[in-house]
């Protein structure tokens, strides 16, 4: 009887683990359409051709402050997930620090067959400003290359 239990919660854990996401809950946003995300919030992006999750699994912030007096600027990174509704995933880090206000960082992902490039256009709140207890959230540019 232990083993036909045990074998069954083998199955069930196996099952669920299979399952399709939930993608109603989800943050949505458009391929080529600017959004943001913070840490652990997946966005569902949607397009004709295949739709695609990015979701951001940390941001490390080591921009200098404004008010430090720092030898370099340093850097910013974002790791980001991006996952197929057929379950293949890929993974990176995108990097921006504070030379440049507009500075933009991105990453090409290929699912499947249908490539993706991910563009990390800023996080915010900046270093320098008040809000230490703000989150940090990234700012990003999906676009489907052909």
């Amino acid at each position: 009887m232990k083993k036909l239990s045990y074998s069954i919660f083998v199955a069930s854990v196996i099952l669920s683990s299979c399952k399709k996401e939930d993608l109603s809950s989800l943050k949505q946003s458009s391929i080529n359409s600017r959004f943001s995300s913070h840490v652990d919030e997946k966005v569902y992006l949607i397009s004709e051709s295949g739709s695609i999750t990015l979701e951001v699994t940390s941001i490390s912030d080591n921009r200098c402050k404004g008010h430090d007096f720092c030898t370099d600027s340093g850097d910013c990174s974002v790791r980001v997930k991006v996952s197929n509704l057929n379950n293949s995933t890929a993974e990176s880090i995108l990097i921006i620090d504070n030379s440049s206000e507009h500075q933009t960082h991105e990453v090409h992902f290929r699912l499947d067959k249908k490539s993706y490039l991910v563009h990390l256009n800023g996080v915010n709140p900046k270093p320098f400003s008040n809000n230490a207890t703000t989150p940090k959230v990234a700012e990003f540019l999906v676009e489907e290359v052909r």
